[in-house]
């Protein structure tokens, strides 16, 4: 796990630790949002049919309706991995957008590897995305 601006800890003030779980990409941004332990909410943010010069600006503008809506108090973003050894330009571009606005927001960030998200989610760091949705909801 990598941290950036200090995520851990509660949030200000004392409340509860609202967090915004993200898989990012630069199609389908997948997301959780949590209430302390509980899953509130997930979803999708599909960029997919937006020119790829305002699909960052799109995906970061839903998250910002999400911050807003629920209240987000902290990030954990999954981290640019390498496929077969090799570099993915736009997951990097992805993950540097979400980044650059949970920065904007002061809000605290972590990347966690997928293998890591995993493990936290359903003990399992082989488990495919069917058997975390399946325990999550």
């Amino acid at each position: 796990m990598e941290s950036v601006n200090g995520a851990e800890g509660n949030a200000p003030g004392g409340g509860s630790r609202v967090i915004l779980a993200i898989d990012p990409s630069s199609t389908i941004l997948g997301y959780a949002v949590f209430d302390g332990n509980r899953l509130i909410a997930a979803g999708e943010i599909d960029a997919t049919k937006v020119p790829y010069d305002r699909r960052f600006m799109h995906i970061t503008s839903e998250l910002s309706k999400l911050k807003k809506r629920y209240g987000i108090t902290e990030i954990a973003c999954e981290r640019a991995v390498r496929f077969q050894g090799k570099r993915i330009p736009a997951l990097e571009v992805a993950v540097t957008s979400v980044k650059k606005w949970a920065q904007r927001y002061r809000l605290p960030i972590s990347f966690y590897s997928p293998a890591e998200w995993k493990v936290s989610a359903v003990g399992d760091a082989t488990a495919d995305k069917q058997a975390v949705a399946r325990i999550l909801s």
